[in-house]
């Protein structure tokens, strides 16, 4: 369990909610996705990098795209001016399987907001 996100979580809700102690015992943040969260944690983990804000891409559009549960997870980062995108699986109430995560850490870069 990772103390940070265990404070973050207390301190945005003032309580640990019941939706919550799945995602704070498998050393996950606390957010409304499984995948997310988990995905979260673990580049958290790889990089050092702190993610501000993410997201799921829904819609097989520039954002991202969805085939057989793939989609983009999209992290706003506190040492760049814009997100990054990984490729994960998804499947509902399961942590996610990592599209060459590890190897794609290095070449990840910030695309731009604006």
């Amino acid at each position: 369990m990772n103390p940070k996100y265990v404070a973050d979580t207390y301190t945005k809700y003032h309580t640990i909610p019941d939706e919550c102690v799945y995602e704070l015992a498998h050393n996950a943040r606390c957010m409304k996705d499984l995948c997310v969260s988990a995905t979260v944690s673990q580049y958290e983990s790889e990089t050092g990098r702190h993610v501000t804000e993410a997201y799921a891409a829904t819609s097989a559009d520039n954002i991202g795209r969805e085939s057989n549960g793939q989609k983009y997870i999209w992290m706003k980062l506190d040492s760049c001016d814009g997100e990054v995108g990984v490729p994960v699986v998804c499947e509902k109430n399961r942590a996610p399987s990592f599209v060459n995560m590890r190897a794609q850490m290095k070449t990840l870069s910030c695309r731009s907001l604006k």
